[in-house]
């Protein structure tokens, strides 16, 4: 998710247009395994907008993702550190 999201953000500055669309759907896959529904929601928004590239948008959602990301590893680690 981390790499696909790092992608994402550069292909918005670029203006890779097709590429940015597959990263916001391959981020939407990974975030319904994790079941964040309201940030495939937020991508959603942003992928069906006129202006799916505003820079100040996807800053926020990218922002919101690498905290969900920050989460699940706190969570990852933990439950490895309580194993035998």
């Amino acid at each position: 998710m981390r790499d696909d999201l790092n992608h994402l953000v550069e292909s918005q500055r670029e203006g890779d247009l097709q590429h940015f669309r597959h990263l916001l759907h391959r981020l939407g896959g990974a975030l319904g395994l994790v079941g964040a529904h309201g940030l495939i929601e937020a991508l959603r928004v942003v992928r069906t907008a006129s202006g799916a590239q505003d820079c100040a948008s996807i800053d926020t959602l990218a922002a919101r993702i690498r905290t969900l990301i920050e989460q699940l590893e706190t969570v990852r680690d933990e439950y490895r550190s309580a194993r035998p």
